[in-house]
């Protein structure tokens, strides 16, 4: 009887830990809630070059770079709610904002998740910076991870930018 109480439970634990879901791996972003297989030689910004490399209000909480910040990624956790089957509206919206960018706006599904793909050259001071922002949802609010890069290190950088934010692992 002992023999088969240990069987049984033993049995339950194996089950049971088959049915929980493996950690993603690569570069936690978005508190935890998401995975990025972050280009190894990308750093994370300091608080203070965060803070000086995006001064508005709704900056980015975590973001990493190369070639002193001309190419990084950031990733923003927003406050703003997105109801279910919203997302498209709110991915069409913003490409209406900058649309004196001329965006372009692909709809993909990454690890089961709808995404939306908002790309786009914008001036700087120092020429031109290439974009491309990821928006999705996580916990029914909005999400945005980007990547860009001076026009000068596009050439170098742009394709492993785009394939690390395609990459994207959502915690289940």
């Amino acid at each position: 009887m002992l023999k088969k109480s240990v069987f049984m439970l033993f049995a339950m634990v194996i089950s049971l830990s088959a049915c929980s879901e493996p950690e993603p791996t690569g570069t936690k972003i978005f508190g935890g809630a998401a995975y990025i297989d972050m280009p190894a030689e990308f750093v994370a910004m300091s608080k203070e070059m965060l803070t000086a490399k995006y001064p508005q209000q709704n900056a980015p909480q975590e973001a990493y770079y190369v070639e002193n910040g001309n190419v990084s990624f950031a990733f923003s956790n927003t406050k703003n709610a997105i109801p279910d089957g919203k997302l498209a509206d709110v991915a069409n919206i913003m490409k209406k904002q900058f649309a004196p960018f001329n965006p372009t706006l692909e709809e993909k599904s990454i690890d089961g998740r709808k995404v939306f793909i908002l790309s786009m050259d914008t001036p700087s001071a120092d020429g031109t910076i290439k974009n491309v922002m990821l928006l999705t949802a996580i916990d029914g609010k909005m999400v945005i991870a980007t990547f860009n890069s001076t026009e000068a290190l596009a050439g170098k950088y742009m394709n492993d930018g785009k394939n690390a934010l395609l990459s994207l692992k959502f915690k289940k």
